[in-house]
């Protein structure tokens, strides 16, 4: 009676947590995703709100860095200028000419489905990453590899003086949104099938519980409620009838008390 229940309050929150994680992080990691990371991911790969989302992060980014490079922040504090050839605004606009790109691939896929071989597919990973240390393993190369690509792809880069602080503070910002979306992702995946896997281990024993057996292997009793030995038969209320019996053609449910005393 209690099984169902017991526990699912904690369970809801830990799946609305994960799922908020998750959307935040695919907000932030996905403009990284779609120009160095993962460049030939699926159509449904992204949901339209993550890409909505994104879009305006990309577009409201520099604007919002550029009240604390650009100017003045408090009366006689003035920040240095930005070394580095490329910015925020400049990022923005790769990012919006590869999401058109994008755009058509992806167009191109939906109007022909046989195209792709699942709509959600992450994508294939980018080549070198193969010749890691368990760089065959999909998520050793999405939690651990891809991240530390894209963390230490901010440092050299702004180290030569390519890109400026704070677009290479927003790459290992997103480089540790990739991580967590990643953890998130193989947490659900391992949970799903763990425990379709439980099922199929408790499944014999709930089966022989219900046939007033022993499961083949299982030594351990089950504990259940029941009434003391000490208690006359006669005052003990009568068994009902048992799962698979309720559901025989012609009869009744619950049995008669003409049934009940003849079982």
């Amino acid at each position: 009676m209690f099984g169902p229940k017991f526990g699912q309050p904690v369970e809801d929150l830990q799946n609305r947590v994960m799922g908020v994680a998750d959307f935040i992080c695919s907000v932030i990691s996905e403009p990284v995703e779609i120009i160095a990371v993962r460049p030939w991911y699926g159509t449904r790969y992204f949901p339209l709100p993550v890409k909505g989302f994104s879009l305006a992060m990309v577009i409201l980014l520099p604007g919002v860095a550029s009240l604390f490079t650009d100017g003045p922040i408090l009366p006689f504090l003035s920040p240095p200028p930005p070394r580095g050839m490329f910015g925020l605004g400049s990022f923005s606009e790769l990012y919006l000419l590869v999401s058109f790109a994008q755009g058509i691939r992806v167009w191109r896929k939906i109007l022909h489905p046989e195209l792709e071989a699942h709509s959600q597919s992450a994508g294939p990973a980018l080549p070198f990453f193969a010749w890691l240390w368990k760089g065959d393993s999909y998520y050793a190369v999405r939690i651990f590899w891809e991240p530390l690509f894209v963390w230490l792809l901010s440092i050299v880069l702004e180290d030569i003086y390519i890109i400026q602080h704070p677009l290479a503070l927003y790459l290992r910002v997103a480089a540790f949104a990739l991580m967590l979306k990643s953890t998130v992702a193989f947490h659900q995946e391992w949970e799903h099938f763990r425990i379709r896997r439980d099922v199929q281990v408790e499944a014999p024993r709930i089966a022989a519980f219900m046939n007033q057996q022993t499961a083949a292997g299982d030594d351990e009793p089950i504990p259940i409620a029941g009434y003391p030995e000490a208690v006359p038969d006669d005052a003990r209320p009568t068994r009902p009838a048992r799962g698979p019996r309720a559901c025989v053609p012609g009869k009744s449910w619950p049995p008669e008390s003409s049934e009940r005393k003849t079982q």
